[in-house]
């Protein structure tokens, strides 16, 4: 490995660092709305589960993040659910409302 590849590769490690740090706020509103949509109808399939790991790892925003960390994520916004449906979409909407709020006013408030 030459220098410049030592270089460009600690870039892209740091570039990724970076990334995971501004979008983790983000990253949690994301799951914790499809934890919401997956509970809807109070069953939470291997589907749902596979359409919001699809849907991670397409994102540019949110596909720097470790798959591991998101499934980690999204069971403990669906255990809400599970514990009580009223905690589980308390748990939720905390972390939806933390990025809204971190972004200001956007078109849908």
């Amino acid at each position: 490995m030459g220098f410049m590849d030592f270089v460009n590769e600690a870039k892209q490690k740091a570039t990724s660092s970076i990334s995971k740090f501004k979008n983790k706020d983000f990253m949690e509103a994301i799951v914790a709305g499809c934890a919401m949509v997956a509970a809807a109808d109070e069953t939470i399939s291997s589907e749902e589960k596979a359409k919001m790991a699809g849907f991670i790892n397409r994102d540019e925003a949110l596909k720097v993040f470790d798959m591991g960390q998101v499934i980690n994520r999204f069971n403990y916004y669906v255990d809400g659910f599970g514990f009580d449906y009223n905690v589980g979409k308390a748990e939720c909407l905390k972390a939806i409302v933390k990025i809204k709020k971190s972004r200001g006013r956007t078109a849908i408030g």
